[in-house]
């Protein structure tokens, strides 16, 4: 009963938010909120995808505010070719580069404001939180070039962090071969491949050609 009730408010929220059904965004999402909750005992993820300027959001913040744990604030979108690149910014964006929507967003709410996009550096993630600009900040690809980030970075091995790149690999290869993977770490979709190596019964001196990526990668194979 639950999965049928959660794929009748994903189709309406879908026919809602693409213009189909002319309602008023901001009660729909308060009226689905409600209604999730009220079935689902877990967290439950929310989203809004729909085009709207800064000013509207603001407003459909202000009413979802003290009615949801978490306000996530991002931009753009994936199924447009023209918005993909400020949803996940690429190489040449600014480290945190949409942190400013949640910014603004965050001074009209009392609700805890998330931000998402581009943040690779622990310094400035730090600088950010710090500033109260955001309450949380989420982390996606970065988790994927180097899932230990967070680790390393409460460790204080800032340079031990192995960076995304921003060089969309990740998205490419869903697209072409339908699974993740990441162009710095080769263990993402290949997880359970790196288990199975197992040392040498006769160990021998090997000669690594090459300092690339996959270079030293084989050598600490290797090691």
């Amino acid at each position: 009963m639950k999965k049928i009730v959660a794929i009748l408010l994903t189709l309406l929220l879908l026919f809602t938010f693409v213009g189909c059904v002319p309602v008023n965004n901001g009660k729909i999402v308060l009226n689905v909120n409600e209604v999730t909750h009220s079935i689902f005992y877990s967290p439950f993820y929310l989203a809004i995808e729909k085009g709207y300027f800064e000013e509207e959001g603001i407003e459909i913040a202000k009413m979802l505010d003290g009615k949801v744990d978490l306000i996530h604030v991002s931009t753009g979108v994936h199924e447009s070719l023209d918005a993909f690149t400020k949803t996940s910014p690429g190489l040449f964006d600014e480290d945190g580069c949409n942190a400013h929507y949640a910014a603004i967003i965050k001074k009209h709410v009392k609700t805890p404001v998330a931000t998402v996009g581009a943040h690779t550096d622990p310094e400035k993630m730090e600088q950010l939180l710090a500033s109260g600009a955001v309450d949380v900040i989420e982390i996606g690809r970065g988790l994927m070039a180097d899932p230990d980030m967070p680790i390393k970075a409460r460790r204080g091995e800032d340079e031990n962090i192995r960076q995304c790149m921003r060089c969309l690999h990740c998205f490419s290869n869903l697209l072409n071969q339908f699974q993740f993977s990441c162009a710095i770490n080769p263990e993402i979709s290949n997880e359970l491949d790196g288990n199975v190596l197992t040392p040498a019964l006769v160990k021998k001196k090997v000669l690594i050609a090459g300092g690339g990526i996959g270079g030293m990668e084989a050598a600490l194979s290797a090691h």
